[in-house]
């Protein structure tokens, strides 16, 4: 199953280990108030494909990207998400104010 969800990403990290390589995307947004436990922003973390950092330009993190989410079942029958393809949203430019 898959989604496509537009996410603040705050960070990218891959690893290496012994042939297993991957990438972690870790994104955050503001805490709604309704749990007592989070304060300040919420922080989550999702699996992705190595590749995938090649694809990113470093000068665009932190920011908002639309994300392709990939829903699967991982270890345990738990429901695990990743992220395959990252697009970045590029800020809007303000409208220039009229002269005169």
């Amino acid at each position: 199953m898959e989604n496509v969800s537009r996410l603040q990403v705050i960070g990218l990290r891959r690893y290496d280990f012994d042939g297993n390589r991957g990438a972690q995307i870790f994104c955050a947004q503001a805490a709604d108030g309704t749990n007592p436990d989070v304060i300040g922003m919420d922080v989550m973390q999702f699996n992705a494909p190595y590749s995938l950092l090649d694809t990113i330009d470093p000068k665009a993190v932190p920011g908002e990207f639309e994300c392709q989410l990939f829903f699967k079942r991982g270890a345990g029958g738990k429901g695990v998400t990743e992220i395959h393809a990252m697009r970045q949203i590029k800020a809007e430019k303000p409208a220039a104010a009229p002269r005169g």
